[in-house]
């Protein structure tokens, strides 16, 4: 977790060297952090990247090889859409009638929204 200071710390015990890395971490955010964020949650926002978080004082070093980097950097930002597309994968396989009775039907082809 990245502490801000003052954000979701009651106790103000964070360490010299994550208050400095919050400080650096605040002059990159378009906008501020409203409460403490996982390195993963971080990652997720447009305006960071892996090399960015890992370089910041007391967060690395991080991958080594490049490729790993990427795909750690890939797999958060794009998690949320991933977990929408496995969700959707799942659903094409079930009768129609447990789609209606779980309250989620799902349309395959934007054509068919206009059906």
């Amino acid at each position: 977790m990245v502490r801000t200071p003052g954000v979701g710390n009651r106790s103000g015990t964070a360490g010299p060297v994550l208050r400095a890395a919050a400080r650096a971490l605040a002059a990159q955010l378009e906008n501020p952090l409203g409460r403490e964020q996982t390195l993963a949650e971080l990652l997720r926002r447009p305006e960071l990247d892996y090399g960015t978080l890992m370089g910041l004082e007391g967060m690395g070093p991080g991958a080594a090889d490049p490729q790993v980097a990427e795909q750690v950097q890939v797999q958060a930002k794009y998690a949320g859409y991933i977990e929408r597309q496995a969700l959707v994968r799942r659903a094409e396989h079930l009768p129609l009638e447990q789609h209606i009775a779980s309250g989620r039907l799902f349309l395959a082809d934007k054509n068919a929204e206009q059906c």
